[in-house]
């Protein structure tokens, strides 16, 4: 697909699952509710914005760890409120985890194992969102009257945890030595072309072996993986409060029930890397998933609509440290101390 046309399919996403919602919400009600907001639930949830980043800053520093690279929290913090603040302020279409790759390699971190970190970190946290939702899934499944949907939720809980499985196994390492030696079968492509397009190949799938196999030596660190587990499950419970705090700002509190099993489906929703920052996504399935236990559409609108205000906000650290720091070039020497 040519990369110019994928912008215009997310707007088109974004402007289709709004024009749904047009007609689906009453948007002088939200606009109402958003006018009427509570200042002091609106900074509780705000908080525990702040507190993910320190979250992740300890998680990535313990497996950091384990792969032999050094990296205090502190550091690791200012660079995740940076890469967050970049990914939303620079149009580059880069996501925040790439930065933060970008960033490590800068410093001198390797960027297989770095690569892995980031991906067994990302792996964690979407375990945690679906742990998270089954108690919730369990005390509000007889009052959600459309069921099928929640055993399709349960199939996909299930599917992350097979695939999780899947990822941490010698299959893909195997898969890929494989295919180093016999692709691409090209017989096809006329033969000037075939050497650029096999050392390219080869050169990419040798880079995607080696992050693998970093990967993979994870699987030995079981107590270490549990432990990181754990901290995500902490973090992913505090998406959880964020969202019922917003609630209350509102003045429609909801059921802890009904945050615990809906809030980590939405935030799996937003990650489909089908808009920008999962808008249009995240609000239709706020709309969906409420309204189904009695929410006011117009309540769901304010409060997906609230979240992004605290992103935002969220970005000032990131702000700062950009501006006052030497974010990138920073030497490893440095953490080593």
């Amino acid at each position: 697909m040519n990369k110019s046309l994928v912008p215009v399919l997310k707007l088109a996403v974004i402007l289709f699952c709004f024009g749904l919602i047009y007609h689906a919400v009453d948007l002088e009600g939200t606009l109402s509710n958003l006018s009427q907001v509570s200042p002091l639930p609106l900074l509780a949830a705000f908080a525990c914005v702040l507190v993910e980043p320190l979250l992740m800053a300890h998680r990535t520093a313990l497996l950091m760890r384990q792969k032999d690279m050094h990296i205090n929290v502190p550091r690791l913090t200012r660079l995740i409120f940076t890469s967050n603040f970049l990914s939303v302020a620079v149009p580059s279409g880069v996501g925040p985890d790439a930065l933060r790759l970008l960033l490590l390699k800068k410093a001198g971190y390797s960027g297989t194992h770095s690569t892995s970190v980031l991906l067994m970190d990302r792996m964690l946290s979407v375990q945690a969102l679906a742990l998270l939702s089954v108690p919730g899934l369990l005390v509000i499944w007889n009052t959600f009257p459309e069921q099928h949907v929640l055993w399709g939720v349960v199939m996909g809980i299930g599917l992350i945890f097979f695939l999780s499985t899947l990822a941490l196994s010698t299959i893909p390492g195997l898969c890929l030595a494989w295919a180093i030696k016999k692709y691409p079968n090209t017989h096809h492509v006329r033969q000037h072309y075939l050497s650029n397009l096999k050392k390219w190949l080869i050169r990419g799938m040798e880079i995607l072996a080696a992050i693998h196999a970093s990967f993979h030596a994870f699987h030995a660190s079981y107590c270490l993986l549990v432990k990181i587990l754990f901290w995500n499950v902490i973090n992913q419970l505090l998406r959880v409060v964020q969202i019922l705090l917003l609630f209350i700002a509102v003045g429609h509190p909801v059921s802890p029930g009904a945050g615990l099993a809906f809030v980590p489906i939405i935030i799996m929703v937003a990650l489909l890397p089908i808009t920008y920052f999962g808008l249009g996504l995240k609000e239709g399935a706020f709309l969906y998933f409420f309204v189904q236990v009695g929410i006011p559409a117009s309540i769901c609108l304010s409060v997906s609509l609230l979240t992004y205000l605290l992103i935002f906000a969220a970005m000032i650290p990131g702000a700062f440290f950009f501006l006052r720091t030497n974010t990138f070039s920073d030497k490893v020497h440095e953490d080593k101390t």
